[in-house]
């Protein structure tokens, strides 16, 4: 028995049984006709298509007549808004295909973090619902849940917003139509405000860390107190970005760690900080230093790349329209017209 749907498609009971010859006999199995409960539920309707040729979209597997009949007007539903989005796709395979894609769009450190979020919060709570059943009461009752037991307001918020990130890309590729969790996320919690040193309390910290330890640690605290660098950029600076006759240094790279284990090279976190810095002359002092050690650990008679080996080249770089492959030096005046033509940086200092 097939029923009509008030605007377009039929749904149907059906099975898998299958006749002599091998074929199924679908809607017309004789022991659909017998009052049992054999086969089950199906719908099916006609897509518009621009060959002019039939398109049936065919879905059975619903217990019921009305199951069926809900999963036609969602299809209709999806039809006219243009939404593409199945009922068998769950919170879990939507995510764990979302998070794949970001792998090559994110840097190492975020995809770890969008990852972990994945696949230890958001897939164990949400992963057997279907995407299109979601509302913002389940996350609402998932955040709630997890402050009670103690979690952290910042963790919360984190992992939802990797959550809403997500959904806004299922609203984006039309697979559903709204963001459950763009009215419900906790708020952003405010971030502790940052006390900083004064001079005399950074030169105290400085005469101290040289008198008791005078090691690598004490040169590296001199740059990042008398540059403003961040200690990514610090660590990842390069001896071909030094230069300490002009006591200038070129910022272009920055060493992160993924997950505590794996270093991962980059560069800078903001555009604005692949930049020139002037270096003070207890910067210059320091950095002296850590070349003089990076020199003797050097096998004789191999050449040091280092700023030692660099040179002026007097024009504007023309290998690779970046200041910085200029032989590792700053350009003269003469090219201190416009920023880099590849990464954009700007020009040093006259």
């Amino acid at each position: 028995m097939a029923s009509q749907s008030p605007e377009r498609g039929r749904v149907y009971r059906r099975c898998g049984c299958r006749r002599p010859d091998g074929r199924q006999y679908g809607a017309r199995c004789p022991k659909l006709h017998d009052g049992s409960r054999h086969g089950s539920w199906a719908f099916a309707v006609d897509l518009p298509s621009a060959d002019d040729k039939r398109h049936p979209l065919c879905r059975s597997g619903s217990a019921t007549q009305k199951a069926a009949e809900t999963a036609l007007e969602r299809a209709l539903e999806s039809e006219r808004t243009g939404l593409d989005c199945s009922e068998d796709l769950t919170i879990a395979t939507y995510l764990a295909e979302w998070v794949r894609l970001k792998e090559k769009a994110l840097k190492p450190t975020t995809y770890a973090r969008y990852r972990d979020h994945v696949h230890a919060d958001l897939i164990p709570s949400f992963g057997r619902l279907p995407l299109t059943d979601l509302r913002a009461r389940h996350i609402t009752a998932w955040s709630e849940a997890e402050l009670a037991r103690g979690r952290g307001r910042t963790a919360v918020y984190r992992i939802g917003a990797t959550f809403s990130s997500a959904l806004s890309h299922a609203v984006r590729t039309r697979v559903i139509a709204a963001n459950p969790c763009r009215y419900v996320l906790l708020p952003r919690p405010v971030a502790p405000e940052r006390i900083c040193w004064n001079p005399a309390q950074a030169a105290a910290f400085l005469r101290h860390n040289h008198a008791h330890y005078g090691d690598q640690m004490a040169d590296l605290f001199e740059l990042l107190l008398g540059t403003g660098m961040r200690r990514g950029e610090s660590l990842g600076l390069h001896w071909t970005d030094v230069h300490l006759a002009e006591r200038m240094l070129l910022v272009r790279w920055s060493l992160t760690a993924v997950n505590n284990n794996h270093l991962y090279l980059d560069h800078p976190k903001t555009k604005a900080s692949r930049n020139w810095v002037s270096l003070a002359p207890r910067v210059v002092a320091a950095l002296e230093r850590q070349a003089a050690l990076a020199r003797a650990g050097q096998p004789r008679g191999r050449r040091w790349k280092g700023w030692s080996s660099a040179v002026r080249t007097g024009r504007r770089c023309v290998r690779r329209g970046c200041w910085w492959s200029c032989g590792g030096a700053p350009p003269s005046s003469a090219c201190h017209g416009s920023a880099c033509t590849t990464c954009g940086t700007p020009p040093p200092p006259s």
